[in-house]
């Protein structure tokens, strides 16, 4: 079943519909909470946080569209993360962090290492929108009207501070074997 059957099946009380739809959600939930706090244990947390929430408030969402529906996900996910970032102070980034990946040659396992830390530190460089915005576009391929309204801000301004983003990142890029 299609993203947006699924919403109006699971809006209906269908269970299996909900199921699905969590199913369907919960990969790219995981990997937007993961871009933002860098822990995979966060990151399983608050896929599960607002998965909950949205079984909870799936009867009072109005829209209709599997684009919006997934906007608003990502909103309450972003809430989330930021409410806890509140709560707990910042664990630094370990030098030299790379996630666990199937082992690639070693050779190739340094490059990639060196090339992943690169991209962290320049997206560090990034202040707190900024690197959201990027991780939303190039991570999570969503659509500037979706960053929009994950974020709760005008597609212009998406648009504009995605160019910057791109400026900025390419100037700490340039000259990096990456």
């Amino acid at each position: 079943m299609e993203a947006r059957a699924l919403l109006q099946a699971a809006k209906r009380g269908d269970a299996r519909a909900l199921e699905e739809l969590c199913a369907l959600y919960h990969p790219r939930l995981c990997r937007y909470a993961y871009a933002l706090t860098r822990s995979r244990e966060a990151a399983e947390d608050v896929a599960q946080d607002t998965l909950v929430a949205m079984l909870r408030a799936l009867p009072g969402f109005r829209g209709a569209d599997a684009g919006k529906f997934e906007g608003w996900l990502l909103r309450i996910a972003r809430n989330r993360v930021y409410s806890e970032a509140r709560r707990r102070k910042p664990v630094p980034l370990p030098e030299g962090f790379d996630p666990p990946d199937p082992a690639p040659p070693p050779g190739e396992r340094l490059e990639r290492t060196e090339r992943r830390t690169h991209i962290l530190r320049a997206l560090d460089s990034l202040d707190a929108e900024m690197r959201e915005m990027v991780i939303l576009r190039y991570e999570m391929e969503l659509s500037y009207a979706q960053i929009a309204a994950a974020m709760e801000i005008s597609q212009t301004r998406v648009k504009w501070r995605l160019r910057d983003a791109r400026e900025k990142l390419r100037t700490l890029l340039e000259g990096e074997d990456v």
